[in-house]
């Protein structure tokens, strides 16, 4: 009797232990089956042809390419099929950076981020707070060129540093000499699905 009780409390432990630690694993992923979905995008891959001419000191450099945006399916990672996913890259191949661009509202909304993309114009910078950063130049994102999301009267072109903080024409100039001179950027698509989106400052 004293072994099958000891063998009984063994199970049952070992239940309990599996249970504690499937059981939550199982219900996150299936909740994400009850989740609405967000809609597909209208417009699924667009080329975007951009100009910028700035200068640093008296130097002018002028960054002419295009931004190949594309989605890219839905991301199965967490709540399974909840998230788009989207990509862009320079039909020149240099380098972008990603930071997030909106946000929307909506505490259950279904895209919660929008990410952008940058070119960098001035690396290994001092902000001033022992931080070496660098400076960039937005230049829009996927889903923002492909209709998918408004994000008010946004427009590409503003500068920001490595820390994501936004600067003006003269916080650019006083704090590291760069001028922006020109920039030239293709209007984004039309038709797309057009959800709302609140501008990050």
């Amino acid at each position: 009797m004293k072994r099958k009780s000891k063998k009984t409390t063994i199970v049952i432990i070992l239940l309990i232990v599996v249970c504690a630690f499937i059981l939550p694993v199982t219900i996150f992923h299936l909740s994400g089956l009850l989740l609405p979905t967000p809609p597909t995008p209208i417009n699924k891959y667009g080329e975007f042809p951009f100009r910028i001419v700035y200068e640093i000191g008296d130097e002018r450099y002028i960054v002419e390419d295009t931004l190949v945006c594309e989605y890219a399916g839905r991301n199965r990672e967490g709540f399974t099929g909840r998230e788009l996913k989207w990509t862009g890259h320079l039909l020149s191949g240099d380098r972008i950076t990603d930071r997030f661009l909106g946000y929307d509202p909506d505490p259950g909304s279904l895209t919660e981020w929008v990410s952008g993309y940058g070119i960098v114009i001035l690396d290994h910078v001092n902000t001033g707070h022992g931080y070496i950063s660098y400076l960039e130049i937005d230049i829009g994102s996927a889903e923002y060129y492909l209709g998918y999301y408004l994000l008010g009267n946004y427009s590409p072109g503003k500068g920001y540093d490595g820390e994501g903080a936004g600067l003006d024409d003269d916080a650019l100039y006083e704090k590291y000499r760069v001028r922006i001179i020109e920039t030239v950027f293709t209007e984004p698509l039309t038709g797309g699905n057009g959800i709302d989106m609140i501008l990050l400052e």
